[in-house]
């Protein structure tokens, strides 16, 4: 294991757990108690680990919540609530990420983009106007750089405008979200690969048939 992976699990064994709160007791300062502890989460929640995440993340909360993880922190909460189906708990800690954003600005995250991603793949309809409110301040906070962000963006919109009565608006942001997803080059040019859409947005695009099926 190299010296940055012992806070990068994706399985979390008796031997691998140990070892990795012996390596946390040792570290110095807050900040990196916080920060080794929210990466930790995410790759365990990511690995479908989402108990276990959970179970990091409320010990963060309790012991070390440094201001400039919280964000990320409470979105990884967010997420691994998803997985295990406690929808009510995860509308809570998207808004509270969000919330832990506009207190610390520097610490930017996709909340807004994971939280209209789950509005609209759950069909809580009642969320939309919320989910438009932070996606139009997610894009006017900072550049839009990857396909996969703009992809997003632009097909949670037209579910939104869609359910709003606004098929014509609905329909260019559908036609434009399929555009972007079918490109095979980011536009960056050290990185041309980098941030495309995947079959991982199938939930999205499954959305974005079903707007055009209607």
């Amino acid at each position: 294991m190299g010296r940055e992976d012992w806070y990068r699990n994706t399985e979390w064994s008796p031997e691998t757990r140990g070892a990795f709160w012996a390596r946390l007791h040792r570290s110095r300062s807050e900040f990196s108690k916080a920060q080794y502890l929210r990466i930790q989460a995410s790759c365990l929640e990511g690995a479908g680990l989402a108990e276990e995440a959970l179970e990091l993340l409320e010990y963060m909360f309790d012991h070390h919540p440094e201001k400039s993880e919280l964000a990320s922190a409470l979105l990884s909460r967010a997420t691994a609530l998803v997985r295990l189906g406690r929808d009510r708990e995860a509308v809570e800690a998207f808004r509270a990420s969000l919330e832990a954003e506009r207190g610390y600005p520097n610490a930017r995250t996709e909340a807004a983009l994971s939280f209209g991603e789950f509005a609209v793949l759950r069909d809580l309809a009642e969320l939309y106007e919320e989910v438009e409110v932070e996606l139009n301040a997610f894009v006017a906070s900072l550049p839009v750089l990857f396909p996969l962000q703009r992809f997003k963006i632009l097909a949670i919109g037209a579910v939104v405008e869609h359910h709003q009565g606004n098929r014509s608006k609905a329909e260019e942001l559908a036609t434009n979200a399929l555009r972007v997803a079918s490109q095979d080059q980011s536009g960056l040019r050290y990185h041309p690969k980098l941030g495309l859409v995947g079959a991982r947005q199938y939930g999205l695009l499954e959305k974005l048939g079903q707007l055009s099926a209607s």
